[in-house]
């Protein structure tokens, strides 16, 4: 699988909580799932990704405590699988989180980093997020995982922030 897509890292979602069964049941079933299938991931070498989303009412790991905790009750029940934060810094800064200090906490259980800008989801530069200062910290600490844009709030061109950037990195 991963010659073929080149990609090593999966995001699986934890889920929606219901009111049909107690909450703990169902994070319960979702850290058990979570290692089943990092399990089974790593028979290709993959490693399953643990997101935040902060927009979501009803998503399972809305705060950073769910995250650490899901990734701390998943990886516990995991046999061989690996499992990683997804540090998504759009998600992150709704819920308040200080980036730059969770990731000098938890940067070693950072898989992928997914950069939009606050407040409106923009590319880095955009807005008020330090992204270039984020990404010179998590190369700086050995981070060699991918960096990926998820922004979709741009005029006409989703690179304009490009030039801006280089010019600053000079």
């Amino acid at each position: 699988m991963i010659a073929e897509t080149g990609c090593s890292t999966l995001n699986v979602p934890h889920g929606n909580l219901t009111d049909a069964e107690p909450e703990q049941v169902q994070r319960d079933r979702a850290h058990r799932r979570m290692a089943q299938i990092a399990d089974e991931l790593a028979e290709w070498g993959a490693t399953l990704l643990v997101e935040q989303l902060s927009n979501i009412d009803t998503y399972g790991v809305r705060t950073v405590e769910q995250l650490l905790e899901t990734v701390r009750e998943a990886r516990a029940l995991c046999d061989r699988g690996s499992i990683a934060i997804q540090f998504d810094t759009w998600h992150l800064a709704r819920a308040g989180v200080d980036l730059e200090a969770f990731f000098l906490e938890h940067g070693d259980d950072a898989g992928h980093i997914q950069i939009g800008d606050m407040p409106d989801r923009g590319g880095p530069g955009m807005g008020s997020l330090p992204i270039a200062a984020l990404i010179d910290s998590a190369l700086a600490r050995g981070y060699r995982g991918r960096i990926a844009l998820e922004y979709s709030h741009f005029d006409t061109d989703p690179f304009q922030w490009m030039p801006a950037w280089y010019a600053a990195a000079d």
